[in-house]
């Protein structure tokens, strides 16, 4: 998903990334983090996105952009890139390999996070049901 917003006051564009699988993976953040509980802060799957992402948009020097990362779920696209950019910005390419980039990151590391979540159902679904298995 992208969304495209234009300041004529000062020059600013706005932009907005969202890729399905980026929201998927910051919901099952949240249900990790429930699950053990952690705060999202102290979630190492968070930091790893995070830092994923301070990396790919480091666009090697380019001026006349900022960004944002999101991770809400609170709706189908909630989660995503604001990048604002100025007349100054002209690292076009840059920032596609970036946002191609993050995207593959995010569907990779999905389908990990979604297998260690459905384990540590399990665990907790079997904890429940069988507490004497548990504790031997």
């Amino acid at each position: 998903f992208t969304a495209l917003d234009f300041s004529a006051d000062m020059c600013i564009m706005k932009w907005y990334f969202s890729f399905e699988a980026m929201v998927e993976y910051y919901r099952l953040c949240r249900v990790y983090s429930e699950l053990n509980g952690l705060k999202l802060r102290d979630n190492p799957f968070m930091q790893s996105a995070q830092h994923y992402v301070e990396f790919a948009m480091d666009l090697n020097e380019h001026i006349g952009y900022a960004w944002h990362l999101n991770t809400r779920i609170n709706h189908k696209w909630a989660s995503g890139i604001a990048l604002y950019t100025d007349e100054n910005f002209c690292a076009e390419y840059e920032l596609l390999e970036a946002l191609l980039s993050i995207g593959s990151w995010f569907q990779h590391h999905l389908k990990r996070l979604r297998g260690i979540v459905e384990e540590e159902k399990g665990k907790r679904q079997m904890a429940l049901t069988h507490p004497e298995v548990m504790a031997a």
